[in-house]
């Protein structure tokens, strides 16, 4: 309910089920009623920084310690997928599909250098 009252009450669009699906037609360009809440919050005002960090990481480090759903697969926070991803892809590469890398060899030989798939 909170995040239907910043970003879209506060901010004058659609809340929830009231948003037009992305994907479903009629595709015939109305406004869908998407609208955002940025906040920034200086942590100082509220805490020590480096004892909310420490706060943080120790709450973050209870949650990688439940029991997974899923047994043999970490218990992962926010975030977690993205490192686990990057990592990977520093290795491997980024996956792309024959036609995107045909695509792209189109646009500039520099491609080549990359790992065809």
């Amino acid at each position: 309910m909170m995040v239907d009252i910043l970003c879209a009450i506060l901010a004058g669009g659609s809340i929830g089920k009231d948003i037009k699906p992305m994907y479903a037609l009629p595709l015939d360009g109305s406004k869908r009623g998407i609208s955002h809440f940025f906040m920034a919050l200086d942590i100082s005002r509220f805490s020590e920084p480096a004892l909310f960090r420490r706060n943080l990481q120790a709450m973050v480090d209870r949650v990688r310690l439940l029991p997974p759903l899923n047994p043999g697969e970490a218990v992962m926070v926010s975030g977690d997928p993205e490192k686990k991803s990057f990592l990977r892809r520093s290795v491997e590469g980024i996956p792309i599909d024959g036609t995107k890398y045909a695509e792209f060899l189109a646009l500039s030989p520099e491609f080549k250098s990359a790992r065809a798939p």
